[in-house]
């Protein structure tokens, strides 16, 4: 009869379903492209403030920047729920709400390379050493709706001013001592790196930039 056949026919099929399955889960965190993509939303206690969050390689991610209110943050509408808030390096490293921190130079450029696999670039441009991380592409949007993280287009405060430009600025953990940030200059330019000049002189706060939370427990 040609049951028996057929039915080891199907086991072998679903095997194969399945090993196919677990190998494609082995190979995306092989590579560091694990995303989970469930939305998940985190409510910050302090404020009520709620955002979307997203796992990315384990991390679990801020979608959005921080809105938070602090003693010294700078926020564009007196509401504070618009965007994002900015804030000195001062403060940054100690914003995030309990539970969260920000994210470190390893975990911002694992998120680039994701990106760069995640929209199949190709003609690229790196520039690495130990303590800073510049990227380069004309394949790639980092600034695209479709990617996991909203990397928000509104400029940065200098010198308590909002300064309007296609840019965007994160802190990256550091950056009480070390001023270490992440500039997005451009859809396929990315640069982080960490100084004083320009950002924190004589005392005096010269730039804010915005901040995104991370962490390792499931929010």
């Amino acid at each position: 009869m040609l049951i028996e056949p057929i039915n080891e026919i199907r086991r072998a099929f679903v095997l194969m379903v399945t090993f196919l399955s677990l190998l494609n889960v082995w190979a995306q965190n092989e590579n560091g492209n694990n995303l989970d993509q469930e939305k998940r939303f985190y409510k910050d206690e302090r404020d009520g403030n709620v955002y979307e969050t997203i796992l990315l390689n384990d991390l679990r991610w801020f979608k959005g920047s921080l809105r938070y209110v602090s003693e010294r943050s700078f926020f564009r509408n007196k509401d504070s729920v618009s965007n994002a808030n900015f804030y000195a390096h001062l403060e940054a490293e100690n914003v995030c709400p309990s539970g969260w921190r920000l994210p470190n130079f390893e975990e911002w450029k694992k998120y680039i390379l994701f990106i760069e696999k995640h929209q199949n670039a190709s003609k690229t441009k790196i520039k690495s050493t130990e303590n800073s991380f510049r990227y380069r592409s004309k394949d790639i949007d980092f600034y695209s709706k479709d990617n996991p993280l909203d990397v928000q287009r509104i400029g940065r405060v200098e010198k308590g001013q909002l300064i309007m430009f296609s840019g965007s600025d994160y802190w990256v953990e550091g950056a009480k001592n070390e001023l270490t940030h992440v500039h997005f200059l451009g859809p396929g330019f990315v640069n982080i790196h960490s100084h004083t000049e320009d950002v924190f002189e004589d005392n005096e706060v010269l730039r804010m930039f915005k901040v995104k939370c991370v962490c390792e427990n499931d929010n």
